[in-house]
């Protein structure tokens, strides 16, 4: 079977690419491959995908060998790099050799190459798995770590002794605490130097053993009070508690705390013990078998099992989530008995049944002839930490994706323009009974629908021109309920719930409006057998907690637009896709997949957020959060009187698309205006300079090579104030120009346009307001 292989080629001649694919498929390999010419192409191909080989000329226009292993070097990518050329010298042979190539073949000794390749794939994977072998030592080694410092942590408390004692009057292992009370050291711990009975008083010994009966009767004994001699003969008056190990009779734990200060060590022992218990990480001890012998209150929080039922069980009869297989287990225990300690991710079951992921530390503790007598594990729930992950992550994707559209809409825009205006000025040079009339209304009937799919991924990439107003959700909502109840049908019940101090909020009715439309048929085609349609408005006050969990929300107050259904709700691989472009669950030919992500493009651009919750069976919520503004409501602009279509003036019309910009100057001369064409902003000002008479509208794309708008605008300005602008684009990236064009409608026409709606625009701009001439707009 042939062998996958992915090899980028950089070479000009397609002949030879296909000699050295020839070469591969004959050497056993399955060749996917990409030819590139260029350094550029090269680093982006290979940030695209990594692939297995590079194979490349010596010489090529504009581009070489040795440049493009800068550029593999540069990458990051650890690959074989093979030269493969008809004329290179013995001396940059060697050159390319000592600068990291792996080897060069000549095209009439190809014998060599596929050996050389196979040698060179062999050699990568090697050091590909000594890397892999290195950072899992390292990894090892920070897990061995953290474990000991855990584990240090705990016995190095100075605020309680901890020992582990035997019933025969042995001290195996003491904490420095317990030391500094009795005078000893670690090293008369290690000599076996310390021992409890021998260090108890006479007067005391009927305490001790009244101590050990209720050990070997309960497991464990009440505190008591005792004194211990210390090392230097004096005594120390202490409180003493301890607990048998359950399958290690004799051997148990003791805390000890100095009463010389008998109320601080009470209020240690209380502060040490809502320590323990107040621990966001959960905390296990087992003993040397496996079996629960402790655990702590985050434990039981995290499993949903109470301390009784966790105590004398083992973990895989409690926690056991079955995806992990016996392998997996086995090599944690033989880490953990042959190096003392483990750590990963491990995935659990709580009580409930639903599982959940923990980053855990487990650590071995032996006694002192090295037996394991009982381990220790800390466990953090990641549950929360990879939710917000996945997140943001989610949100991350979706701005490159938004970005990917605004420029296929921007370069699809100046397209559309040409298409349109062109059928259109078409369509008005045709009599009624031409019978290539129908050929150029569906041509341009086509051309809408193409342009409002742009305008939906405009909106998605949240790069379409909005008319923000302070508008109330509440009566927008009751001014659509009429709407709405045709929308739904009969079968579908709407409820309509408003608090009635919904604050206001700064968006495009028009936009808010589309929004709910959108989401009201979906609602309505998710219960296909009825249900209700449930729509609330409220004021919300997002706090920071709220902030934390939904990246991209801002705490503070807010107006909470819900919109519910009892339809079959969305599964959570769906949840995850809904607002991508052209996503769609519906039949083929029943939806774009662009509804919901025009949606999320409007909120996110009105300064909003949207988030959904569904379950299978159960319905399903899309809630909009928008931030409530001061302002109260204005009152409608008044209506405008329709401009006259025809002209006499003079526009200089600057476009950088020799198709948009020859058409754009048909149709202003046809209506009688006088036009100064030019295809950037350097032949903008030297056309105004030539031109001796006046300019009365400036007519420019925003997006241009070389001299930005931004500049044109304030230069022309200048040279002759008072002149009248007109921006039009197929997006709004440039969100940078002056007065924020998002609300300067008047003075925007966005692309694609016909030419009766150019020559309207150009006439409302001409005899319209100040509020479209220069000045305003530095």
């Amino acid at each position: 079977m042939a062998v996958p292989l992915r090899v980028l080629i950089v070479k000009d001649s397609e002949s030879d690419a296909e000699l050295v694919l020839r070469q591969l498929r004959r050497g056993g390999f399955e060749p996917q491959w990409e030819c590139v010419q260029t350094a550029g192409a090269m680093a982006a191909a290979l940030e695209r995908d990594a692939c297995h080989l590079v194979v490349c000329d010596y010489s090529m226009p504009g581009f070489d060998a040795p440049t493009a292993l800068r550029v593999l070097k540069d990458s990051g990518h650890d690959l074989p790099f093979v030269v493969v050329s008809g004329s290179i010298g013995e001396d940059a042979a060697v050159a390319m050799m000592r600068a990291g190539a792996h080897d060069y073949i000549l095209k009439q000794d190809l014998r060599r190459f596929v050996p050389a390749v196979q040698r060179e794939l062999r050699e990568a994977e090697r050091r590909r798995q000594q890397r892999a072998l290195e950072l899992e030592a390292e990894r090892s080694e920070s897990a061995l770590a953290n474990s000991e410092a855990r584990f240090r942590g705990i016995m190095q408390s100075d605020m309680i002794g901890l020992l582990f004692w035997d019933s025969a009057g042995a001290i195996a292992e003491a904490n420095d605490a317990f030391l500094n009370i009795v005078g000893y050291t670690q090293d008369d711990v290690r000599h076996g130097r310390l021992r409890w009975n021998e260090m108890t008083p006479p007067e005391f010994a009927a305490a001790d053993r009244r101590g050990l009966q209720e050990i070997a009767d309960k497991g464990t004994c009440t505190p008591f009070e005792k004194e211990y001699f210390r090392k230097d003969g004096s005594r120390v008056p202490v409180v003493i508690g301890a607990t048998a190990f359950e399958h290690a009779p004799g051997h148990g734990v003791a805390f000890v705390l100095d009463r010389t200060k008998s109320a601080q060590s009470e209020a240690g022992l209380r502060v040490q013990s809502a320590a323990l218990n107040a621990a966001a990480d959960g905390v296990v001890i087992t003993d040397s078998r496996g079996t629960i012998e402790w655990v702590n209150q985050a434990f039981t929080t995290m499993t949903g099992y109470s301390r009784e039922e966790a105590i004398g069980k083992n973990p895989r009869d409690l926690v056991r989530s079955g995806v992990h297989d016996d392998a997996f287990y086995q090599k944690l225990w033989d880490t953990l008995l042959t190096s003392d300690t483990w750590h990963g991710e491990m995935t659990n079951r709580r009580k409930d049944g639903s599982k959940y992921t923990i980053d855990q530390s487990m650590t071995s503790v032996r006694d002192a002839n090295g037996e394991v007598t009982h381990f220790i594990g800390i466990e953090r729930d990641l549950t929360e930490p990879m939710r917000l992950q996945a997140q943001f992550l989610q949100s991350q994707k979706m701005e490159v994706v938004g970005r990917l559209a605004s420029g296929v809409a921007h370069d699809f825009n100046n397209l559309l323009t040409v298409i349109n205006g062109t059928a259109e000025m078409s369509l008005g040079d045709l009599d009624e009974g031409d019978p290539r009339r129908a050929d150029f209304m569906q041509i341009h009937a086509a051309g809408n629908r193409a342009a409002a799919l742009t305008r939906q991924l405009l909106a998605f990439s949240r790069q379409q021109i909005l008319k923000p107003d302070v508008l109330n959700l509440a009566s927008l909502i009751g001014d659509l309920q009429g709407m709405l109840r045709r929308l739904i049908g009969e079968d579908v019940a709407l409820e309509v719930s408003a608090a009635a101090d919904v604050g206001n909020v700064l968006a495009d009715p028009g936009q808010i409006e589309q929004v709910v439309m959108n989401l009201a048929v979906n609602a309505r085609d998710a219960m296909r057998a009825g249900g209700t349609l449930t729509i609330t408005t409220m004021n919300v006050d997002l706090d920071q907690a709220f902030a934390n969990n939904h990246p991209s929300v801002r705490p503070g107050p807010h107006v909470a637009l819900a919109i519910s259904d009892t339809g079959d709700g969305i599964d959570e691989a769906t949840r995850l896709h809904i607002f991508e472009p052209f996503f769609t669950t519906k039949e083929r030919g029943k939806g774009t997949g662009l509804g919901l992500s025009t949606v999320y493009g409007i909120v996110k651009q009105s300064g909003g957020s949207i988030w959904v919750a569904s379950e299978v069976g159960d319905g399903t919520t899309f809630t909009i959060y928008l931030p409530q503004v001061a302002q109260a409501l204005g009152a409608a602009a008044p209506a405008l009187p329709s401009p006259q279509l025809h002209g006499t003036e003079t526009i200089l019309v600057v476009e950088d698309e020799d198709g948009v910009r020859l058409l754009t100057t048909l149709i202003l001369q046809a209506a009688g205006y006088t036009v100064l064409p030019a295809a950037n902003g350097d032949e903008a000002l030297y056309a105004a300079d030539r031109h001796e008479g006046v300019i009365d509208l400036l007519l420019t794309d925003m997006v241009m090579p070389g001299m930005t708008v931004k500049d044109l605008a304030a230069q022309f300005d200048e040279a002759r104030p008072g002149t009248k602008i007109l921006f039009m684009s197929g997006y709004t990236e440039n969100t940078d120009l002056p007065g924020k064009l998002a609300g300067q409608t008047s003075a925007f026409i966005g692309k694609p346009f016909g030419a009766l709606g150019l020559r309207r625009k150009v006439r409302e701009v001409l005899d319209g307001s100040a509020s479209a001439t220069g000045p305003e707009f530095r």
